[in-house]
């Protein structure tokens, strides 16, 4: 759950990019802690499994490291499943332990403006599955 004291206010909305988006409800400033990436924490073996049945249909919120671990934000995920890719993002994330990814500003947001995340795959293509190895770790 979200400490609201810490992180800005957001709010989800239609997007330009695709579907819904999450969205900046206020001025955010280079450096700041965003939101957290949550959702159901997942085997190397159910990355597997889930990665192919959503390949299969075109979407997902899974999120693998690099290490074969994986979170999976479409079970007891939160609203930063709705932060759209873009290849140029102005979210960065730091995967701060085993099962924790935080999003963080790489610049200055205005409020009203999308939050996005380079998730490294390309839009054009599958399989869509995000893949998490470059994300660093504290």
């Amino acid at each position: 759950m979200r400490n609201f004291a810490n992180h800005p206010q957001l709010f989800i909305a239609r997007s330009t990019i695709h579907g819904l988006g999450l969205f900046a409800g206020e001025d955010i400033e280079w450096g700041r802690r965003v939101i957290e990436y949550q959702g159901e924490p997942l085997s190397t073996r159910e990355v597997k499994r889930r990665q192919r049945f959503y390949d299969s249909i075109g979407f997902t919120c899974l999120m693998q490291f690099g290490d074969g671990l994986g979170v999976d934000a479409i079970s007891g995920g939160n609203e930063s499943r709705f932060i759209n890719h873009s290849r140029r993002p102005n979210l960065g994330a730091i995967r701060e332990d085993k099962w924790r990814i935080v999003f963080y500003s790489l610049d200055d947001i205005s409020q009203g403006d999308e939050l996005t995340f380079n998730y490294g795959f390309d839009p054009e293509s599958s399989p869509k599955t995000l893949s998490f190895s470059e994300i660093r770790s504290s």
